[in-house]
């Protein structure tokens, strides 16, 4: 899962936000994925891995419940007692009695396992039937979902700092509990935002990070390239590429630090790009710069998000630009609302 934050521009904010939910049933907003061509291709020329049991049944490697008599002599004491660690726990215990030869691999054509395309479709993909409207399997799904639930303020709540008698609202807290100071709110008029106290906010908050870094890595010489170009001179041995990057003694008395660097270091505190000046004033740019604005409808994001990681990202100096630039030219009465997305 992932969370992301969204400056969602001008009034309306569920109607906005509604065409980008992952689980609408608004026919409005879905279409149709055809899965059959795919799935027939499969269907015809792929196999499936199964253990062959001392009984002479093949069974899927992944049925606990018809191949856990066979090997329980060999699961651990604790199986039952570490249901998070059980499929780790089977997978090695199968590997085991593969070598003692009590299971034995096999692979199974579909056209064998299953009598006909339709067969298969229900019973190995889970359609009870055609879409009745295409004829066709498939499924329907909002091509542009962009989250499955959302919340104001959430994990990043108290996001905006007002002006002095100036008002907003507050959002609920994120997992965490966090509570934001008095005067900083997540629903509020661009013209009640206190931008530089923010920015001043972060540039304090800039130096104290880079001093810290600074005298963590002193006198030590840094990688000369950043990870995302350091570990392709590894090639396909990509195991050996972590070994040499977290060993280089930089990066190890980073790791070894208090510092807060979940990314690239190199690239976190701008090595390779201007160094300490430069960290701060993307830090300063940054201020209420969030991952996607959400304006008229339209989606403008920094990158695409998924499951814990972003693809196909913007450089963040072009996005801060952007999203300042869209904001500096907004009305002082425009709403705007800072908005925490799962996906």
């Amino acid at each position: 899962m992932s969370h992301f934050t969204v400056l969602v521009i001008g009034e309306n904010l569920e109607g906005q936000l509604l065409p980008y939910e992952e689980q609408t049933t608004n026919p409005e907003y879905l279409e149709f994925e055809n899965t059959e061509e795919k799935e027939r291709k499969k269907y015809e020329t792929e196999s499936i891995d199964l253990y062959l049991l001392p009984n002479g049944e093949k069974v899927l490697k992944w049925k606990d419940k018809e191949i856990r008599p066979f090997i329980n002599h060999f699961l651990p004491k604790n199986y039952d007692e570490s249901p998070f660690e059980q499929q780790a726990m089977f997978q090695e215990t199968c590997e085991k009695a593969v070598e003692s030869g009590i299971l034995v691999p096999v692979d199974q054509k579909f056209t064998e396992r299953y009598s006909s395309f339709e067969a298969y479709m229900e019973g190995w993909c889970g359609y009870d039937e055609r879409d009745p409207k295409t004829g066709k399997y498939g499924y329907y799904h909002n091509p542009n979902s962009k989250w499955d639930w959302w919340t104001i303020g959430g994990r990043w709540t108290g996001y905006f700092k007002t002006k002095k008698g100036a008002t907003g609202i507050l959002g609920k807290s994120g997992v965490f509990g966090n509570k934001p100071r008095g005067g900083w709110v997540d629903q509020v008029r661009k013209g009640d935002i206190d931008l530089e106290y923010m920015r001043e906010h972060a540039r304090k908050q800039a130096v104290k990070e880079y001093d810290a870094f600074s005298a963590v890595v002193n006198g030590i010489e840094p990688p000369k390239k950043a990870w995302k170009d350091f570990y392709p001179d590894f090639g396909d041995d990509i195991q050996k590429a972590r070994e040499e990057w977290h060993n280089h003694p930089w990066v190890k008395a980073i790791s070894k630090s208090k510092l807060d660097c979940w990314n690239d270091p190199m690239e976190v505190y701008c090595v390779l790009e201007g160094g300490r000046e430069k960290y701060i004033q993307r830090a300063v740019d940054s201020v209420i710069v969030p991952f996607a604005v959400l304006k008229d409808g339209q989606w403008f994001e920094k990158g695409k998000m998924g499951l814990a990681m972003i693809s196909d990202e913007i450089n963040p100096d072009t996005w801060n630009e952007q999203v300042n630039k869209l904001i500096d030219e907004l009305p002082d009465e425009t709403l705007i609302t800072a908005v925490d997305c799962h996906i």
